[in-house]
This record gives structure tokens, sequence and C-alpha cells, in this order.
């Protein structure tokens, strides 16, 4: 993910400073784990990202059919 997109979605989320901590900590394991993901994310901040990894799926299509 860009950095400036990156960025963005963190201020969308309004994470806790143990969220970020939480998360930082899994950065550094191998592999996606997205139950863990799950736990420490409430319910609407993982909409949040649900609906994000949509957008950007569909702008990619967009720009793969335009180009």
């Amino acid at each position: 993910m860009p950095e400036n997109s990156r960025k963005a979605m963190l201020e969308v989320l309004r994470l806790t400073d143990a969220q970020q901590q939480q998360l930082a900590a899994l950065a550094l394991q191998p592999g996606p784990d997205r139950r863990a993901l799950s736990e420490i994310l409430t319910p609407e901040q993982q909409e949040i990202v649900r609906l994000h990894h949509r957008l950007v799926r569909a702008w990619q299509a967009v720009q793969r059919n335009d180009g």
C-alpha cells in the first residue's frame, strides 16, 4: 500500500495507541493473519478496511480497462 494511502487509512480508522502497538507487532509476524487482525480492530474498523479493499480493487480494474 502506498505511504499516503496507508496514512489516510490510519487516520480514518482512528486507531487507539494500543491498537497501533498491536498492529505494529502483528506486522513483524510472517504472513497475513486475518484472525489476529479481527481481534485488534473493532467491527466498524473492520468494515472500513473491507470497503477500502473493495474500492482499491475496483479502481485497479478501471485502470486496467482504461490502459
